[in-house]
């Protein structure tokens, strides 16, 4: 975030401050870190994020996350070649209970996500601040997406 951008801690969008704009599409929901070194595990957690597809447990307990608009290259569907084009999708990140960071681009954990929120709340709602999530894939009209399904 730029340094005229604020975390709305009612809403989780992030407010630009100079003009007003709320980055509507933005979903932040950490829970509150009242040290610095709290603060910087979160941070770095953040922006050194593993990749979810690399994720090999059956479960994920997750503590917070973060979701916001990004880009990704396209592929030619056949050669599987980089076009030179880039397509919107969803960047999310997840906290775990080991403050490590799980990083996916899935447009379907992203949905799975704003699901969360209007089912549980925030994480200072959901028992002992975590949440347990299962990966799931289902198949669509168009192939397949991972969907985040909540256990125990």
């Amino acid at each position: 975030m730029a340094g005229n951008e604020v975390i709305n801690r009612q809403t989780g969008e992030i407010e630009d401050v100079a003009t007003g704009n709320v980055y509507g599409n933005t979903i932040r929901s950490f829970p509150q870190a009242t040290t610095a070194e709290a603060m910087a595990n979160q941070f770095n957690a953040l922006n050194s994020a593993n990749s979810l597809s690399d994720y090999k447990g059956d479960t994920l307990t997750i503590v917070g996350f973060v979701s916001t608009p990004g880009t990704r290259s396209v592929r030619d569907p056949i050669t599987g070649i980089d076009t030179g084009q880039n397509a919107p999708t969803d960047d999310t990140v997840f906290l775990d209970e080991k403050g490590q960071g799980w990083f996916t681009q899935s447009h379907g954990i992203a949905k799975s996500v704003r699901n969360i929120l209007a089912a549980y709340g925030t994480p200072d709602h959901w028992p002992d601040g975590k949440l347990k999530v299962q990966i799931v894939e289902t198949k669509t009209g168009r192939g397949k997406m991972k969907l985040l399904k909540v256990v125990g």
